[in-house]
């Protein structure tokens, strides 16, 4: 392939592709996916997933309640996601009861 001068080749330019700057379908405009380190640095951190939530159980006990605080955020956020998080999560259970009622009504 050839360099546009920028590192990428013309054909994996951000613009590459359809007028508006969308990538054409069954075009990937990250044909390689993540890097090899990053995702051997995610397998690592994930291998401590059990030990961290466990250590984060033991903290709620701490006597420093901001300490304590954190680690029950910390445990409510993975365990339920954060506000927005549920947020989004009940507007989009509302709209789709607000499509199944009109789709009754239909």
């Amino acid at each position: 392939m050839l360099d546009n001068g920028n590192g990428t080749a013309p054909e994996n330019r951000p613009d590459a592709g359809r007028p508006d700057g969308r990538w054409p379908r069954g075009v990937s405009g990250n044909p390689g996916g993540r890097p090899r380190a990053l995702r051997e640095v995610l397998d690592l951190a994930r291998q401590h997933t059990v030990r961290a939530i466990e250590r984060l159980a033991e903290l709620m006990d701490s006597e420093d309640e901001g300490i304590a605080l954190r680690a029950c955020e910390a445990l409510i956020d993975r365990g339920w996601g954060k506000p927005q998080d549920v947020e989004l999560v009940d507007r989009l259970a509302a709209a789709e009861d607000r499509i199944a009622r009109v789709r009754e009504g239909a």
